[in-house]
């Protein structure tokens, strides 16, 4: 039984190193399988920059942090944002900009039901 589930798990590594290897980077999953268990780190600023393109007239600011890992995001319809924090365990609150000046108007914690 324990070969068998060594044997296993080396072609599943096998599997996904092959899938890395040879399959090209528009057939990647974006699913974030090594953050998950390992922890990872969010790219340098410099790092982000090089990757997005927004279209002319647009651009991409830093909005809130200090949010650890942020999954799903809604708006409310006063026009703040909810985001989930599943291994804090809970939901944040960030109030719309009132100022102009771009980033939230503050973020408060919500315990998640």
């Amino acid at each position: 039984m324990r070969r068998a589930l060594v044997v296993t798990a080396l072609l599943v590594i096998a599997a996904i190193g092959a899938c890395r290897a040879f399959l090209p980077a528009r057939f990647a999953v974006n699913a974030p399988v090594y953050g998950t268990l390992f922890g990872a780190k969010p790219p340098p600023q410099s790092e982000l920059e090089k990757r997005l393109k927004v279209p002319a007239g647009f651009q991409v600011a830093l909005f809130a942090e200090g949010i650890p890992d942020a999954r799903e995001l809604k708006f409310t319809p006063t026009g703040d944002l909810l985001v989930s924090s599943p291994r804090e365990g809970a939901v944040f609150l960030l109030e719309k900009d009132a100022h102009g000046d771009g980033p939230s108007g503050s973020t408060s914690p919500r315990t998640a039901p």
